[in-house]
């Protein structure tokens, strides 16, 4: 069982992808090695979005039976959630098992964390109006929506006050009041910055060399988006924007179709590429080596997400400010909350390809504005290295399992009350018969 009292270190059980191709996989990894690096031990159960797509009958079952028996040697499990995980996209069977999972949790007693790394697309923007409308649209998004339902009935309850904690991590302060208005409880949402890897080797690279090596002139202006190539990035926005720039101006796309992606988006690129006579460059999936020396060689970064996307965070964008590469993003409003913090992005409205055509000119012909944005964006990373990240992290559990270790002299306080509060027996004899009668005994004050 998880200890019954506060643990110098804490053992953390991460329910997470891991070791493949994705994003939030990359992130845990980060996240278990700052850890470790700190002295927490931790432990994976690997949660792979496309088995859920093959469970069927009582499969998902055995799933929560490794989790019960995995949890039962830690103080705090660690979930990283994403809505395709648990089965489907956003879909009620996708609610109702990640609060399975939960459930799981409580009922053993083990305090639990939640990095929730896109937003609940089931909360509609009208939600985030003004406070006298709020409490009517709330109930109409319950009422009618099955997806707010299965929150509000299936995974809300977990995060009230109880006995046994269970918190939330978001990333922007914007991601915190969505979840807030999905019916979570302010006080259970912690708001912890996304990690940073350090890339000295791309910052102090050189550009020209970098652009040899890819059989690239040196004269050209290259500009790059990376990562998986999805619609939502905005990748058909920056192709439109390349139109209406000069020949010399490059794009390159470096990443390939997400290994779940089914809706053919990535050869949409690949057929426009080739419409630029040479102009854009696709890499398909890169490994680390490709894109760092991709990255060292663009003049710029972009990303143009659209408005609809959704995320709460992106780690292609932390990546491209740590390389100190000016970075060109939308407006959307994960980039907003960063550049208010950092003030190392150049912004632009989404979905415009004039205004993104036009960022990217000035970013190209200003020297003195790539190394402000550049030297911005290098300090702001060094800040949220994974280094910081794993501190706060492990800042969180400490105030979790204090509230468990709480929440257990609570439980055992009510269960010694009600205990108190129950009549005692004892049996005796009845004269001349061999039965036994039951008699209580004084009640205990």
């Amino acid at each position: 069982m998880a200890n019954n009292r506060f643990p110098a270190s804490p053992r953390v059980l991460h329910i997470t992808p891991w070791r493949e191709p994705c994003g939030i996989a990359g992130y845990a990894e980060s996240l278990v090695r700052g850890l470790e690096q700190r002295g927490i031990q931790s432990s994976v159960l690997a949660n792979n979005a496309r088995q859920w797509r093959y469970f069927v009958g009582r499969d998902s079952k055995h799933f929560f039976d490794a989790v019960a028996r995995a949890a039962t040697d830690h103080d705090v499990v660690h979930i990283q959630h994403e809505w395709s995980f648990f089965t489907g996209s956003s879909s009620c069977a996708s609610i109702r098992n990640y609060g399975r999972l939960l459930e799981v949790l409580r009922r053993r007693g083990i305090a639990s964390c939640t990095t929730f790394h896109t937003e609940p697309v089931f909360v509609p923007p009208q939600m985030l109006g003004s406070h006298k409308q709020l409490t009517l649209k709330r109930w109409l998004a319950k009422r009618f929506s099955p997806q707010s339902y299965a929150w509000n009935r299936w995974v809300v309850p977990h995060f009230k006050k109880g006995d046994v904690p269970c918190r939330a991590v978001v990333h922007t302060p914007n991601t915190r009041a969505v979840f807030a208005r999905s019916g979570l409880p302010t006080d259970s949402i912690t708001t912890l910055p996304m990690g940073f890897e350090q890339l000295p080797h791309v910052v102090g690279g050189d550009r020209i060399a970098a652009k040899q090596s890819l059989g690239l002139p040196d004269d050209i202006r290259l500009v790059s988006i990376f990562g998986f190539v999805s619609n939502y990035k905005g990748h058909d926005v920056a192709l439109d924007a390349l139109k209406q720039l000069p020949k010399r101006y490059h794009l390159a796309v470096v990443g390939g179709a997400h290994p779940q992606a089914q809706d053919g988006f990535f050869s949409h690129v690949v057929a426009r590429a080739k419409r630029f006579a040479g102009r854009v460059h696709v890499t398909g999936y890169a490994d680390r080596t490709t894109a760092d020396t991709y990255m060292t060689a663009s003049d710029a970064c972009l990303a143009p997400y659209h408005q609809w996307s959704g995320l709460a965070s992106s780690a292609a964008i932390t990546r491209s400010i740590a390389s100190g590469r000016p970075v060109i993003a939308s407006k959307i409003e994960a980039f907003s909350n960063l550049q208010k913090e950092a003030d190392c992005l150049l912004m632009v409205a989404p979905g415009q390809k004039a205004e993104l055509a036009w960022a990217i000119e000035r970013v190209c012909d200003d020297p003195l504005l790539q190394h402000t944005l550049g030297q911005r964006g290098v300090s702001f990373a060094a800040e949220c290295s994974w280094a910081n990240v794993a501190e706060q992290t492990i800042g969180l559990y400490t105030d979790v399992l204090d509230e468990a270790t709480q929440g257990k002299a609570r439980s055992s306080t009510r269960r010694d009350a009600a205990a108190a509060a129950e009549p005692a027996y004892a049996f005796r004899s009845g004269a001349g018969s061999h039965e036994s009668d039951v008699l209580p005994l004084r009640r205990v004050a």
